[in-house]
């Protein structure tokens, strides 16, 4: 089947799933032979490389709505020199303590909230206006309310997709200047923002505009990773210009604390050790007047103490440092081409990053932009949330 049969066929299955959706409303899919053959039915029409996944809202008697993932089985890291080890996976398939994912499933397109038993499902479905205004805290709990392995995209998760995309020599684009891309694209507009007296396009709708806007250009990646919203992604921060990470990918375990004073956060030292925070020699991020064999420079920024600054991805040194920075997408791997997207810093108490851009960020976006001037509790128009799941190896 040509891309653009396949690109149709998935179209339609999705849109007419979510017209499904819309029409049973609360009731939900209680057919459990028609949740059996919708599923079956995506499998054999995406290749086995999306899944359609039925998320219960855990009442006495359930009630069951449709959500889209795209598969990514355990692999090592897509870029060689950003391996940690030649024979580990990828910090994204590693919970810590010899557990492993078999398979990771990021949804496909960003996050809308469904209310069911008295609680906040988040499912991924095309054609609709994804969930916005939304704390960081706010969107982890959402998540988890899905089932057992369910959680809000991780950093490290984000990572994965970002080296993947590098890895492919393919940046997406996305709706990251008012409804279109830099190339001219347009999507389904569902929002419209107004600045004064002026009107400008803002959100589109999930699945929408070119295949350029999925990660890796075909109808069965992942959608949004270069605008539209900004998307929480936990299990690293900055912490007054220091930088820290939840170890492994332990931030998509549902026991985890993230709060902001929890045990699970751990600095890193230049060697890769981590440590407890506070410990001496913590690598930081520092403007170009920074100073230290602990501190990674960024190239042309001035940190005023106040204001939060942006620069280039590609400005944040990268060479002498551990390996893991690299893998987690925290630092440069190579001095090649990040797709011009920027990074933007706050180094005042706990800043936690807000990925990928939005509607009005124009070519700074993407799969390698992070947004550090955000707290865990802002709740802005442009930020959103993309849910996750795994399955265990055997």
């Amino acid at each position: 089947m040509r891309v653009i049969e396949l690109a149709n066929t998935i179209k339609s299955f999705e849109l007419s799933l979510t017209n499904r959706y819309l029409a049973l409303g609360a009731a939900g899919f209680s057919d459990a032979g028609e949740r059996s053959a919708l599923h079956m039915k995506y499998a054999e029409i995406t290749l086995g490389k999306n899944r359609l996944e039925w998320i219960s809202d855990g009442g006495a008697t359930p009630k069951y709505f449709p959500s889209l993932y795209v598969n990514f089985p355990a692999e090592r890291s897509p870029i060689a020199d950003a391996r940690i080890a030649n024979a580990q996976l990828h910090q994204a398939f590693l919970l810590g303590n010899d557990v492993v994912m078999r398979n990771l499933f990021i949804g496909k397109y960003q996050g809308i909230f469904c209310n069911s038993n008295s609680k906040n499902l988040v499912l991924s479905l095309r054609g609709l206006d994804c969930k916005h205004s939304i704390t960081m805290d706010e969107a982890i709990a959402a998540c988890r309310n899905n089932g057992t392995t369910h959680h809000l995209t991780t950093n490290a998760e984000y990572a994965l997709l970002a080296l993947k995309c590098k890895a492919q020599g393919f940046q997406p684009q996305g709706n990251n200047s008012y409804g279109r891309d830099e190339q001219g694209n347009f999507g389904d507009i569902v929002h419209q923002y107004t600045s004064g007296t002026t009107k400008n396009f803002g959100r589109v709708a999930q699945g929408s505009g070119p295949l350029t806007w999925f990660h890796d250009g075909s109808p069965l990646g992942v959608w949004g990773l270069n605008g539209n919203v900004y998307e929480w992604s936990p299990g690293y921060r900055i912490m007054n210009g220091k930088i820290q990470i939840i170890e492994y990918n332990t931030a998509a375990l549902q026991a985890t604390d993230m709060g902001a004073a929890s045990a699970s956060w751990r600095g890193i030292l230049t060697d890769g050790t981590l440590v407890a925070p506070g410990t001496e020699g913590e690598l930081m991020f520092g403007d170009q007047n920074a100073v230290g064999d602990n501190v990674i420079n960024i190239a042309g920024s001035t940190w005023d103490g106040t204001n939060y600054f942006g620069r280039p991805f590609t400005s944040i040194e990268y060479t002498g440092f551990p390996t893991i920075l690299k893998e987690l997408a925290i630092t440069p791997h190579d001095a090649g081409d990040y797709g011009g997207d920027y990074q933007y810093f706050n180094f005042n108490g706990e800043r936690c990053p807000i990925r990928g851009g939005s509607w009005n960020h124009g070519s700074c976006g993407g799969v390698w932009c992070a947004h550090f001037d955000s707290t865990r509790a802002v709740a802005n128009y442009y930020i959103g949330l993309r849910p996750a799941f795994y399955e265990l190896a055997a």
